[in-house]
């Protein structure tokens, strides 16, 4: 291992948008994302209320309900990321985290009275919902609601901003932040890694996509990055679900390689089977079901 000269790399946009309820945060992301360009996919879990700007740019949408754990969130990427599609809205992230069956619910319905043994196991399941996003091949757009908070000021309650409804610090994570207002739905950038929005303060739209885009493809070509075994564990495991392979088809599947269990598999083995998992395989594998209903 050694030092090398530091250049920026050609990458994939993380963006997100805040704003409480009604301020413009799907409609931006959809403009956003028709401006970075290519297929769009959305994640819906605001009850189908994106689909209302069909008009705005051509998308494909999954709507999510409830439970909305991070393993849902994780598998509904993944599809994305199969289908072949550019751009992914996740609209919004919210629900991961304060949502019924996200991150806090299940903290609260987990066993014991220790919240420190309840976060020990909680937080691995929310930071892989955060590396999925981060090291997608994907743009990525989410959205989160965010909440007014205010202060007493000589027994006065005072507006002192606003705060994202996910977990603290979140927003690190993302390249840029756009907070967006309600009532004109002027947006602000609050963080900007590229420095190209100093000042910013408009209302969202397809140039402010189209500039994104062109900064993160001028720089140099970033190297191929492959999934890691545990990666492609864990989508042979949300492929199998989504599915519905029994386990006689499980044992079937995994006799081929000479093993009984998915830990035994070796990443040629794993990328094979993860191929062999795509939906359309899966979907045509179980029309030609033999007679024993094996998979074939």
């Amino acid at each position: 291992m050694a030092f090398t000269r530091a250049e920026r790399k050609r990458a994939k946009a993380r963006i997100l948008i805040e704003g409480p309820s009604g301020s413009g945060k799907s409609y931006s992301a959809l403009r956003l994302a028709k401006g970075l360009g290519g297929r769009i996919a959305a994640i819906d879990t605001e009850h189908g209320s994106l689909s209302m700007y069909s008009d705005v740019a051509e998308f494909d949408v999954m709507e999510l309900s409830a439970p909305f754990s991070p393993d849902r969130y994780i598998a509904a990427i993944r599809e994305a990321e199969q289908a072949g599609y550019d751009v992914l809205i996740i609209d919004s992230i919210t629900h991961e985290w304060s949502g019924e069956g996200g991150c806090l619910d299940i903290k609260d319905k987990l066993p014991g009275a220790n919240d420190w043994a309840k976060w020990a196991k909680l937080t691995p399941m929310h930071q892989r919902f955060i590396e999925t996003m981060l090291q997608s091949p994907l743009h990525i757009i989410a959205t989160v609601r965010s909440k007014t908070e205010w202060t007493l000021d000589e027994n006065k309650p005072k507006k002192v901003g606003t705060s994202p409804q996910q977990r603290d610090g979140m927003d690190f994570e993302f390249t840029m932040v756009f907070s967006v207002q309600a009532g004109n739905h002027v947006a602000s950038v609050t963080k900007d890694r590229t420095a190209q929005f100093d000042g910013y303060l408009q209302v969202i739209d397809e140039t402010t996509g189209k500039r994104i885009a062109d900064w993160l493809g001028s720089g140099a070509e970033a190297p191929p990055t492959f999934p890691t075994d545990a990666e492609l564990r864990e989508w042979v495991k949300s492929a199998r679900t989504r599915a519905g392979i029994n386990p006689a088809e499980w044992s079937k599947l995994l006799a081929v390689y000479g093993k009984t269990k998915l830990s035994e598999l070796d990443t040629d083995e794993l990328q094979d089977l993860h191929d062999k998992l795509t939906d359309e395989t899966v979907r045509e594998a179980r029309d030609a079901q033999n007679g024993d209903g094996a998979l074939i």
